[in-house]
């Protein structure tokens, strides 16, 4: 019953997630020509659009990281509910396999009642 409370749970986590990406990761940075630049190229630059590069860059790194965090994330959440929805499988498939076994014992049983040897009284 845990199992299959926290495959729900991972699923429904995972879905909210996946609503969520465009509120939580936001929208990707400006970039212009400038944030492409080597060093030695940015270098050349005058002082105020180096400036301004470099935050473009920041801006652009920090929406990277969080891109990739929230992306690593969401694929650990689908991943380990795939794991735990396999296991489910698992746990079902044994427990129909032992009903199969218990229903088959008692047919058998049924039968040899049913054609066993006659006594005559």
């Amino acid at each position: 019953m845990r199992l299959k409370l926290a495959t729900t749970a991972l699923l429904l986590f995972g879905i909210v997630m996946l609503l969520g990406w465009p509120i939580m990761v936001g929208k990707r940075p400006p970039t212009g020509p400038e944030t492409r630049l080597s060093q030695t190229e940015l270098r050349k630059l005058p002082p105020e659009q180096q400036v301004q590069a470099r935050e473009r860059r920041r801006a652009l790194a920090r929406w990277t990281l969080r891109y990739a965090i929230y992306f690593l994330v969401m694929l650990t959440t689908f991943a380990a509910t795939a794991i735990c929805a396999a296991l489910v499988a698992r746990q079902a498939r044994a427990e129909y396999r032992k009903e199969a076994v218990d229903n088959l014992r008692e047919l058998i049983e049924g039968t040899l009642e049913d054609h066993g040897p006659r006594r005559q009284g």
